[in-house]
């Protein structure tokens, strides 16, 4: 059906089948909680965002453009919570089209709408635009692609999606002759530059709102087309304060409109809506093409297909309730983001403010934030679903493509380069898609824009430069602290990059770029203060400033005794530097004292990405039970299925990626190089499908909360002591197998000898 009907969405990869998979004891979807991560960690220390998943418990579909969902609003609080949603609320004001998942970073919620009982007149309310409903938990439901409450009055809402379009019903009590609809065109969590709404006909209603991305000035719009299936009774709109009934249309900063039903005897009303990012023709398109009846329940089973034909890539066996509930719905989380740009004719609007068509069969997708996604995100949608992690590529190719610059842009949303958080992430983000075999894409055209991130500066000035003041870091190897307030980190994130596209450059045959791009790697050692051991930020001249291991100065939510392991491509190297694998396992003890201490301490943060890789490090250094202790530490005491149950901000999928590898117990530690650092799985029997009906079996002997250690490992019957499993070894055959035996106590003699550590990839 390619573009032109909802099952046949291109958005999973996977061509619409199904193959044949290993059962769970129920469906997948039947795992997952939605509201995981929508209210703050108890163990968190980096404040009211950063504490909290700042996730949405709506109605999407997997990497949907639309996730139609409520956004929370409380009376004591001036903030907004990114994402939309924050548990501990208990009103609502507005169910909006789009959302940016997981971020500390406050960004779409586009076009709101709010069910009220009775009608709207002048005066009642004073001002539509700033309604807000009381709720309850107690009388709210969600599950993949559905999402219900029941609100102050009585009026139920259910929502479901299509990915490209969103279905309303709401319900009215018994009682009430009449039911109104508030359509908040300016609903948008950056408030509107300006905005339009217009009655199409008797049931119909269009517009649109120009508003900013998040953590950037540039602007966008967004359009929608809403039908109504029952006739509307009276209607009107209104600007600001002042409600105009009967008005068709109004345009300005705050425009929006209402329609009211007669609800004394049918009190259910669909209510069924587009959304596009460049036109309201296309808005009406989505909404027609992906949901041509009018039929809720069928909406939501397609939805709830399409989030279980996902989900079912990797199928779990054995552990507790609790432990699968966070597994899958931290696997939920990991399918979000990117999201959807085209609409269902092919067209997305690029960098170039034009309007451009897609070949068949693919997708162009925004909201792709390098910083986050890069770590562990990418690799996992390139090894479980790369038809849409080689479309992410080709997408920031496409994007680099019409800039005026030519480069990747690092912090992605809609068409615009957000110049979000800091580094070159989405360089990494397309070498780990490829690493993991997703290979649809321009290669020829990726590299030759990372290479323009990497090599070339501006000849005037930095403006078309991804990379922050990149002729000073060119010219003395480091970024300089008086040049930017996360020096240190940037020169670090600059190095990843560099290191992750050099091994894409050798991958397609461009050696000389690979040797340019891995000396310039090498820049982190530029960071190294003998006489700490520590990396630290620098200033221009090259002395180092002065520095405590829980300063946060140069660096970006982190410090300095975190900051300095964020070297996963040279481990062995700064292990050398810190003084051996004695000298770094002290100073790793020390940081895993505790687990989530924040940004400004000495010790471990796994709410945030840059802490990532660090658990795996004890596999370098001949110590690998402690990397599986300290594991499944962090999971048993991070990781809940309660609301509070995430240690900071999902980030799109990020960290549910993170502890999605986790339970595998596999992890793609190596920017840009295909494979896995060894942990322990927690399941005892996970089944991965990959493409081309390809398996991955994981057996867990005696895996469990206590049991983290391995006693032995075996790679399709034959015994494996490397603590490295490259991606090739299980691509041999079209089903592998990992069997481990684990065990509570640990086994100090297994794979200890230097020869088992994971290889250098700097070593020529």
């Amino acid at each position: 059906m390619g573009k032109s009907g909802f099952l046949g969405v291109a958005v999973l990869g996977m061509a619409i089948c199904v193959r044949p998979v290993i059962a769970l004891e129920a469906s997948p979807t039947h795992y997952v909680n939605v509201f995981i991560g929508t209210a703050p960690a108890p163990h968190g220390h980096f404040g009211f965002d950063g504490n909290t998943g700042d996730v949405f418990p709506g109605a999407d579909t997997p990497f949907g453009m639309v996730q139609f969902s409520p956004d929370t609003a409380s009376r004591g609080r001036k903030r907004t919570i990114p994402g939309g949603y924050f548990y501990p609320d208990s009103r609502i004001s507005g169910f909006s089209l789009d959302h940016y998942s997981g971020r500390g970073c406050t960004y779409m919620e586009d076009i709101g709408f709010l069910p009220l009982n009775g009608t709207v007149f002048p005066g009642a309310p004073a001002d539509p635009g700033t309604v807000t409903v009381s709720f309850t938990h107690q009388n709210e439901q969600a599950s993949p692609g559905y999402y219900s409450v029941v609100l102050h009055g009585g009026v139920r809402v259910e929502l479901t999606a299509t990915p490209r379009s969103g279905m309303a019903r709401f319900t009215f009590p018994q009682g009430d002759r009449h039911g109104s609809v508030l359509i908040n065109v300016t609903h948008s969590v950056r408030g509107a530059l300006a905005s339009e709404a217009k009655f199409v006909s008797a049931r119909e209603v269009s517009g649109w709102v120009e508003t900013r991305v998040g953590c950037g000035r540039p602007t966008y719009r967004a359009y929608f087309d809403a039908v109504f299936t029952r006739p509307i009774t009276a209607s009107g709109v209104w600007k600001a304060s002042q409600t105009i009934p009967g008005g068709t249309s109004s345009s300005g900063q705050d425009a929006g409109a209402y329609v009211t039903f007669n609800t004394s005897v049918h009190h259910a009303v669909l209510m069924k809506v587009g959304l596009s990012y460049i036109s309201i023709d296309n808005a009406r398109l989505n909404r027609k093409t992906e949901d041509p009846g009018l039929d809720f329940e069928s909406i939501r089973r397609k939805a709830q297909a399409l989030w279980a034909r996902a989900l079912s890539r990797v199928a779990v066996h054995g552990g507790s309730q609790a432990q699968k509930t966070i597994f899958y719905s931290e696997l939920y989380r990991c399918l979000f983001e990117p999201s959807l740009f085209d609409d269902a004719n092919g067209q997305y609007l690029g960098f170039d403010g034009r309007v451009h068509q897609l070949p068949k069969g693919h997708d162009q997708y925004d909201n792709i934030s390098g910083w986050d996604f890069y770590r562990s995100e990418a690799s996992l949608l390139g090894f479980l679903f790369p038809h849409v992690a080689s479309d992410i590529a080709q997408s920031l190719v496409n994007d680099a493509q019409q800039d005026k610059g030519g480069g990747i842009p690092r912090w992605e949303q809609i068409n615009r380069n957000s110049n979000g958080m800091l580094g070159d992430g989405n360089v990494p983000l397309i070498a780990n898609i490829y690493a993991f075999e997703g290979r649809d894409f321009d290669l020829h055209a990726a590299l030759k824009a990372m290479l323009r991130n990497a090599l070339v500066s501006g000849t005037q000035s930095d403006d078309y430069d991804v990379r922050n003041h990149l002729r000073g870091y060119l010219r003395r190897g480091w970024v300089a602290q008086q040049d930017h307030a996360h020096s240190a980190a940037t020169t670090l994130e600059y190095a990843a990059a560099d290191f992750a596209a050099a091994q894409f450059a050798r991958a397609n045959g461009d050696a000389h770029a690979a040797k340019l791009l891995e000396a310039q790697a090498a820049n982190w050692q530029n960071l190294f203060d003998p006489h700490t051991s520590y990396l630290q930020p620098r200033d221009a001249d090259g002395q180092w400033p002065p520095d405590k291991p829980q300063s946060d100065v140069g660096w970006a939510e982190g410090s300095t005794a975190q900051y300095t392991w964020m070297v996963p491509f040279e481990i062995p190297a700064l292990v050398a530097k810190i003084g051996g694998p004695s000298a770094a396992a002290k100073r790793l003890d020390t940081l895993f004292t505790q687990l989530n201490a924040g940004p400004r301490s000495i010790y471990y943060f796994n709410g945030n990405e840059p802490d990532e890789s660090q658990p795996w490090i004890y596999d370098f250094i001949g110590k690998p039970w402690k990397t599986q202790e300290v594991i499944r530490k962090i999971q048993n005491l991070l990781w809940t299925d309660s609301p509070s149950g995430m240690p900071g901000n999902a980030d799109g999928g990020a960290m549910p990626s993170w502890y999605v590898f986790s339970a595998i117990g596999l992890y793609p530690e190596i920017p840009g190089v295909g494979g896995f650092v060894v942990g322990s799985p927690l399941f005892k029997s996970i089944v991965i499908h990959r493409s081309d009906s390809r398996t991955i079996t994981i057996q867990g002997v005696n895996a469990g909360a206590q049991e983290p250690y391995i006693k032995s490992l075996a790679v399709d019957g034959q015994p494996y002591h490397s603590l490295w499993l490259p991606l090739s070894k299980l691509d041999q055959q079209r089903e592998s197998t990992l069997r481990f035996a684990l065990s509570s106590h640990p086994d100090k003699h297994w794979d200890a000898s230097p020869k088992d550590a994971p290889p250098d990839f700097m070593k020529p």
